[in-house]
């Protein structure tokens, strides 16, 4: 089983003005697999500056991080 774990600087944007649009699909950025360590994957939208971060506050270099294959 894999434990997928959310980058700890990712904020799900609220929407700034209303009335909000209405949509026949999902309004929400793909979040995309940023790190893997044994049997976890670090997940991001990579919608914040700076480094990725795992819970443990482990930071990945964005340099180092390539949109990786789920």
């Amino acid at each position: 089983m894999i434990d997928r774990q959310y980058c700890t600087r990712y904020r799900p944007a609220i929407p700034t003005q209303f009335p909000v649009s209405p949509r026949t699909d999902f309004a929400a950025l793909h979040a995309t697999v940023v790190d893997r360590r044994d049997d976890r994957e670090l997940l991001c939208d990579g919608s914040h500056d700076g480094p990725h971060c795992w819970p443990d506050g482990e930071e990945v270099e964005r340099s180092a991080v390539t949109e990786l294959p789920v």
